[in-house]
């Protein structure tokens, strides 16, 4: 960060971090990054956009590219839209794979465990049976 370079933006988006992370990383480029010119900008908007995975891309959209050459205030509206719709799509998932846990262990356990087991309310778990 101290650096502020292009070579250092990549390198801080390069590390294995969540995805909440990740977006606080390109709001912080955003921000902190102000020497970088527009053509470096566009370069690490073209990075992100090759280097991002498909699956990635679906859940944030453009918007996370597009923070990129965003000014100040539409960068933080930007930020906490594509942040919510990461949360909504993984507590989503996650909430699916409980589900289908919890199905798969109805012949196995008592509704208690089941629910211990994969966060589901009990009242779920009676309504899977």
């Amino acid at each position: 960060m101290q650096l502020g370079n292009i070579a250092s933006a990549i390198f801080l988006l390069d590390q294995k971090v969540d995805i909440e992370e990740f977006i606080s990383r390109v709001k912080d480029i955003s921000i902190g990054f102000s020497n970088l010119k527009q053509e470096q900008k566009m370069i690490l908007r073209h990075w992100l956009s090759t280097t991002l995975s498909d699956e990635l891309k679906s859940q944030l959209g453009n918007g996370i590219e597009d923070i990129l050459i965003a000014n100040k205030e539409e960068e933080m509206v930007m930020t906490s839209n594509i942040s919510k719709t990461i949360k909504e799509t993984f507590e989503k998932t996650r909430k699916e794979k409980a589900i289908e846990i919890a199905r798969n262990l109805l012949d196995v356990l008592d509704d208690e465990t089941i629910s211990i087991k994969t966060g589901l309310s009990i009242e779920e778990v009676k309504e899977l049976r």
